[in-house]
């Protein structure tokens, strides 16, 4: 027993060397605490460990922690320090541990502003009678009194207002005592012995009587003048200073209708009961008003532009309006109108005699830039001047003359150029002519040239001439322009020819009427006009039949103005070339074919181109021949009829046997003959057949069995038979049917 004793007793003692022990831990349920004094606004509440804790163990140290539900506010070991105001009168939870250890408990705590505000200071102070008395709830006033707090801001209250002295004609003025308190967010109100006093003192004024007043014209008038604008003695408007103020008014002259008042105040001193005429300054109780124009006349701007329409001077007497004046306040009393370095106008009245403007005298403004100076006084004497610019122009059209009718002839190009100046017929201009342009009438191009072209086309042209002055001005006139040709045209044909008859017939003839043979064989012509040459060709041509003659070209050429005609012929001469020669037909034996002789042959003639060849013959037939049918001798005879009788005619024999064995070839056809008269019988004509034979002597016999006369209907037939001069026979057979044709 005595052993396990000392066992507990060293361990007791190894745990206190080691200083871990166990303490039991008992918390207050509630504390109050009040935050600190100071009227700093710290509103600080000072927390230690002994106030939450019973039975503290001076030795140990204790873990503070402050929780607002379940938030942690504050912490500190054994003490801590709080700003209370977001927890002023609100239960906040107060835990408390042995720092380092397990062991804790909580309570609960209140904290608490138990503490008043105090006065700082109210400052007395002095109005004067025209200031109003600042209202007791204006925080915004500079003499408003202020307090101390230690936690919240103080709301102030006044706690009384007293009239010490309400008569303001006392020596000492009006005197107010104020007396103010105040109480915090939490209810904590100043003692009374801690109140602030706060003395007001109201003051009289000394009167003053109002400066004479001149007032701009342009910003009053006459119903202006009234002490709301012209000023009253100093304070009589209000009724505390203790000051009452009348006024009487003379009305003055003024310049124009401007008006002067001569204003007199009476002005009593409640206090004292005195009229005042003069304030503690000096100034006596007469005020001068009057309306004021020291403002020069406004002379508006304007430009003039005159034109220089003085006849033949190039200059202007133009008229010039006077430019708008205008005034403040004051009528117009004088106007002048200079032009610089010139003169004075020659003025223009309007009905009540004032000026409206004025012309240039005589010579007038030459052309040229100018200032004109308008003088202007008021009624009041104020002056005022302007330059304006004046700029005579050339505004007039020069006076375009023309020629009524102008002819033009056209030259050798077909053209005829025409210079602007031509169609002048005396056109000026009041300052100076520069030039002059033209244009056709009849031209879509409207623009004007220095001149104008005409043409061949072209017979009566209008034209437009213009007349253009140095200053860009100008006018128009218009002209009939003649337009002639007269240069006849021009013609140059080729040189005469001469060709042989066989080159006419081989060459020329064939092709002498194809269009453009002649000009490819023999030249064209060259011809012209300076305008359109109209060419009339033509050609002949007459070569006999030897190829002896001519072609003869003419060429006439004339032109539209009828300058023509002109006319040249070319003469090409066709000679004669006899080169001709002859052969004669063989003699010849010629047999029949098929009722067909041979040709005999006929003189074959060569280079006959160029004459005139007459063939003939004569034959002599023969019918006794022994070795042939018949035989002709035939004499042939040619002649040129060109060179006959100098060259005689070329002549031959030529024999011809004819050997003919074939029969005449011929052919007839069957007939049927119609009865159409009453008799019942008619004539029956037979049919002659066409014989083809080689000799011309044919005989044709026909034997029939038809009656002698008329032939009733039946049928009945004919032989023919058919010789020749060479003792051949042909035979044929037909039938003749004849039937009554009567219905």
């Amino acid at each position: 027993m005595k052993k396990l004793y000392f066992y507990l007793i060293a361990f007791a003692a190894m745990i206190m060397g080691n200083t871990i022990y166990a303490q039991t831990l008992a918390c207050n349920d509630m504390v109050n605490i009040s935050v600190n004094a100071d009227a700093d606004f710290s509103c600080q509440a000072d927390i230690t460990a002994d106030m939450i804790l019973e039975a503290p163990d001076p030795d140990a140290d204790y873990l503070i922690e402050i929780h607002d539900g379940s938030q942690l506010v504050a912490s500190g070991l054994n003490s801590l320090s709080l700003d209370a105001n977001p927890y002023l009168d609100e239960t906040l939870t107060a835990t408390i541990s042995i720092d380092g250890g397990n062991n804790s408990c909580w309570g609960n705590i209140l904290l608490e502003d138990k503490v008043a505000p105090v006065c700082d200071q109210a400052p007395s102070y002095t109005l004067d009678c025209t200031q109003d008395l600042p209202d007791s709830d204006d925080p915004t006033d500079p003499n408003y009194p202020s307090f101390s707090d230690n936690c919240s801001i103080a709301l102030i209250n006044l706690a009384s207002e007293t009239y010490l002295n309400d008569d303001i004609c006392a020596s000492n003025g009006i005197l107010i005592q104020r007396v103010w308190f105040a109480f915090d967010a939490s209810g904590n109100y100043t003692a009374p012995e801690d109140y602030c006093t706060q003395t007001i003192t109201i003051t009289r004024l000394e009167t003053e009587f109002p400066a004479d007043v001149a007032l701009d014209c342009e910003d009053y008038d006459a119903d202006d003048l009234s002490p709301d604008v012209t000023g009253i003695p100093l304070y009589s408007d209000t009724p505390l200073c203790m000051y009452n103020a009348t006024y009487s008014d003379q009305e003055l002259d003024n310049c124009g209708d401007l008006i002067k008042i001569l204003r007199t105040w009476t002005l009593v001193d409640w206090c004292t009961g005195e009229v005042i005429t003069e304030d503690a300054n000096g100034n006596d109780n007469i005020q001068l008003i009057e309306l004021v124009d020291d403002e020069a006349p406004e002379i508006a701007y304007d430009e003039y532009i005159l034109s220089a329409d003085n006849g033949d001077f190039c200059t202007s007497q133009g008229f010039i309006a006077l430019p708008a004046i205008s005034d403040n306040c004051s009528d117009i009393d004088q106007v002048q109108m200079f032009i610089l370095g010139y003169t004075e106008l020659d003025y223009v009245y309007d009905a009540d005699g004032n000026i409206i403007g004025g012309y240039i005298p005589f010579p007038g403004l030459p052309l040229g830039n100018h200032a004109l100076q308008v003088n202007a006084t008021d009624a009041c004497g104020n002056f005022g001047s302007a330059l304006l610019p004046v700029e005579v122009l050339d505004l007039l059209a020069p006076t375009a003359i023309c020629d009524e009718i102008t002819q033009t002839a056209l030259t050798s190009d077909g053209t005829s150029t025409v210079y602007a100046e031509t169609f002048d017929d005396g056109s000026h201009d009041n300052c100076c002519l520069e030039g002059f342009a033209v244009r056709r009438m009849d031209s879509d191009d409207e623009d004007f040239y220095p001149s104008v072209t005409f043409n061949c086309d072209d017979l009566v042209v209008g034209v437009i001439m213009r007349v253009y002055d140095c200053y860009d001005n100008y006018n128009d006139c218009m002209v009939e322009v003649l337009v002639e040709d007269k240069l006849p045209p021009f013609l140059s044909i080729p040189a005469d020819e001469s060709i042989s008859c066989e080159e006419y017939y081989d060459d020329i003839a064939p092709f002498i009427d194809d269009a453009g043979f002649l000009d490819a064989e023999f030249g064209s012509a060259i011809f012209g006009d300076n305008c359109e040459a109209i060419e009339s060709y033509s050609y002949t041509y007459d070569v006999n039949q030897c190829g002896e003659g001519q072609i003869i070209r003419t060429w006439t050429i004339d032109d539209a103005a009828g300058n023509g005609p002109i006319s040249a012929s070319q003469v090409i001469s066709i000679f004669h070339v006899s080169d001709w020669d002859v052969t004669f037909p063989e003699d010849l034996e010629a047999n029949c074919e098929d009722g067909q002789l041979p040709d005999f042959g006929y003189p074959e003639i060569t280079g006959e181109d160029c004459e005139m060849i007459a063939v003939s013959y004569t034959d002599a037939l023969f019918n006794v021949v022994p070795d042939a049918c018949y035989k002709i001798i035939r004499e042939w005879s040619v002649i040129n009829w060109c060179t006959y009788p100098d060259e005689p005619a070329r002549t031959a024999t030529q024999v011809i046997k004819v050997i003919d064995n074939e029969a005449p070839i011929f052919s007839v056809d069957d007939i049927t003959v119609e009865i159409l008269e009453g008799d019942c019988d008619t004539a029956v004509d037979l049919p002659t057949p066409d014989v083809t034979d080689c000799s011309d002597d044919i005989t044709i016999t026909i034997t029939s069995d038809l009656p002698e006369g008329e032939a009733g209907p039946g049928t009945y037939t004919a032989e023919y038979q058919v010789g020749d001069g060479c003792g051949n026979y042909a035979f044929e057979v037909i039938t003749i049917t004849v039937v009554d044709g009567k219905k």
